[in-house]
């Protein structure tokens, strides 16, 4: 079982599982676009407003062949450069 942010799993159905979930929570369009936003108002109550924003900014243009590589991406890169603990 994969832990929280933990994108280990990068089968395409994995990678499937992470995009509908990202998009059943608003937080990215069908097309792969993040909605930034979305997210930081979600983090905001339990995480530093600026840190999130600051990794959502850096990380939402991902790139990808096909969207699911790019929510995958989007992902990767928040977890990656996120700078806080959670």
């Amino acid at each position: 079982m994969a832990m929280y942010g933990d994108l280990s799993l990068n089968d395409d159905k994995s990678k499937q599982f992470y995009a509908c979930m990202l998009m059943k929570m608003g937080f990215v369009e069908q097309d792969g676009t993040v909605n930034g936003q979305e997210i930081v108002e979600f983090m905001a109550p339990q995480f530093d407003r600026e840190a999130v924003a600051s990794a959502v900014e850096t990380c939402k243009n991902p790139e990808g062949e096909l969207v699911n590589d790019k929510i995958y991406a989007f992902g990767q890169c928040f977890f990656t450069k996120k700078t806080f603990e959670i």
